[in-house]
């Protein structure tokens, strides 16, 4: 148990709530809060203890019974519900109550209903009054975690207790956007007590659910290659039509003409929804699946890759800007599904509000061989996770 104090729980005093045997100083004889005489307390630790609100004294008649709250104008001298000090607040405030009411829960955060709880969040209660720290840990329940997994942590007060799984809340994971969030369920039994031992008024539940962790693959929208060749001459971009073709990553050269021939693929990423607070992007990945190469491109080549800034596969492709050069993407015919990490590019586009994402594979270095590597053009995908509400 986290406890915020080292005494044992039927011993423990918080800032204030209640004045209890052996406090330091002395009430002299006033008149409590209903206009009762108020006897002399000694201050010794048999000089009696303010419960609900009534004072007792050996040295004197006790004061008859105060109001719930009675206090909040009472000075230290005179006699205010319990001698409390002037100002200090009496029931159902932060230090305390001096009222005879069953302690209550009085508030919870993350709201009875609410979606969208990240793993790292507390489940915050609020109770009336100060309580006996143990006996409400003793009566809490969460659906589906047992006591030890769960860690406890106190107000300096005593009023309020934050709950939270010493691993984090689970998220309910997939692929399908419409997954269902987990729920928990946390409940509070009348066993807990408040300080002065009265049990809570009545039994608490509230339940909340967190966040959904879904990782979608999305299929691109075009791709193609285009050679810079092709472009002097006034060609267009060569597009995939069937998932079955492949595009090809090649340098060449020859009596006739010599290039480079580069593949482009865009992606559409309506799908992922809208950015904000409640959809971020976790996890990204841009995917391949190579074709057997022509001639013994690997190893004297490679291919790397990078993200341009987003247009159509024309005639202008070939100038698009570079947003993330991705580096090394594929070395070997071996590795049939090549993949490299787009997570920072990809989301900064994502939140901007961009839905359209443009790749390049580029044959390095260029030395004019004639050998080609080959991708599917139906084997390209984006992988992307994100949390959402």
């Amino acid at each position: 148990m986290l406890g915020v104090l080292a005494c044992s729980s039927s011993e423990r005093q918080f800032d204030g709530p209640v004045a209890s045997a052996g406090m330091s100083g002395e009430s002299t004889g006033g008149t409590s809060a209903s206009g009762g005489a108020g006897g002399k307390g000694s201050g010794s630790p048999n000089g009696g203890s303010n419960i609900a609100g009534e004072t007792e004294a050996p040295g004197g008649e006790a004061g008859a019974p105060a109001q719930a709250g009675a206090g909040a104008s009472g000075s230290s001298s005179g006699a205010g519900a319990g001698g409390m000090p002037s100002g200090e607040a009496g029931a159902g405030n932060e230090a305390g109550d001096g009222g005879t009411e069953p302690p209550q829960v009085v508030a919870v955060a993350p709201a009875d209903g609410a979606s969208g709880v990240l793993a790292s969040a507390s489940f915050d209660v609020t109770f009336s009054t100060a309580m006996n720290l143990e006996s409400v840990e003793s009566a809490v329940t969460v659906s589906t975690l047992s006591a030890s997994d769960l860690a406890f942590t106190w107000s300096s007060a005593g009023r309020k207790l934050s709950i939270a799984p010493k691993l984090g809340w689970s998220y309910a994971t997939g692929t399908d956007p419409a997954l269902a969030a987990l729920k928990y369920t946390v409940a509070i039994t009348t066993s807990a007590k408040d300080a002065q031992g009265r049990s809570l008024a009545s039994s608490f539940s509230a339940s909340f659910a967190t966040r959904r962790r879904i990782t979608q693959t999305l299929p691109s929208a075009t791709a193609g290659d285009y050679s810079d060749y092709g472009h002097a001459v006034g060609d267009s971009p060569t597009l995939c039509k069937a998932a079955t073709d492949t595009l090809h990553l090649t340098s060449w050269s020859s009596v006739a003409s010599s290039g480079t021939f580069f593949g482009f693929v865009t992606f559409d990423t309506t799908l992922l929804g809208a950015p904000g607070a409640d959809n971020t992007i976790e996890a990204a990945s841009f995917v391949a699946t190579q074709a057997a190469p022509e001639g013994a491109f690997y190893p004297t080549h490679q291919v790397n890759a990078a993200k341009l800034a987003y247009q159509a596969i024309n005639s202008t492709v070939l100038s698009a800007s570079v947003v993330a050069n991705l580096g090394t993407f594929c070395t070997s015919a071996q590795t049939l599904k090549p993949s490299a990490n787009v997570l920072t590019s990809l989301k900064a586009d994502f939140d901007a509000g961009k839905k359209g994402h443009l790749f390049r594979l580029a044959p390095t270095p260029i030395d004019k061989d004639g050998t080609s590597a080959h991708f599917a053009c139906g084997g390209f995908s984006l992988v992307v996770t994100r949390l959402a509400r």
